[in-house]
């Protein structure tokens, strides 16, 4: 990770015992300098999926949450930009696969400087 750092802290959380506290140092234009992901997420071609999370951030900053290709040329399947402000709220979405790969669910946080936290994500 290029500009931040990520933890995991008991000191704020909306479900579980845990959330991802990511701290960007150093902001980008290159949005993935900052990322949390999952990799391994199986789409089918035609299928909807739902992406829920809860977050976050120490200011209102914005982050992206792309479905994209695990590997290969990265294609995005999907991108979402959201506003965090200092609250908790849950952030959801819903897209169809555009073809059958292996995916990645990302978190792209390296717009701006500033402290996020993530909790209690879904893909379905």
């Amino acid at each position: 990770m290029t500009g931040g750092t990520v933890t995991t802290t008991t000191s704020t959380k909306v479900l579980g015992n845990y959330s991802a506290q990511i701290t960007v140092t150093k902001a980008s234009a290159n949005k993935w300098y900052v990322q949390l992901m999952q990799n391994n997420l199986p789409l089918t071609a035609g299928r909807k999926y739902t992406v829920s999370f809860w977050a976050k951030a120490s200011k209102s900053l914005q982050i992206d949450n792309d479905v994209q290709q695990s590997g290969g040329n990265w294609t995005v399947y999907s991108t979402k930009t959201f506003t965090l402000t200092t609250a908790w709220k849950e952030y959801t979405y819903t897209f169809t696969a555009p073809a059958s790969v292996t995916s990645q669910l990302a978190f792209n946080m390296a717009k701006t400087t500033g402290t996020i936290w993530i909790d209690n994500v879904s893909f379905k």
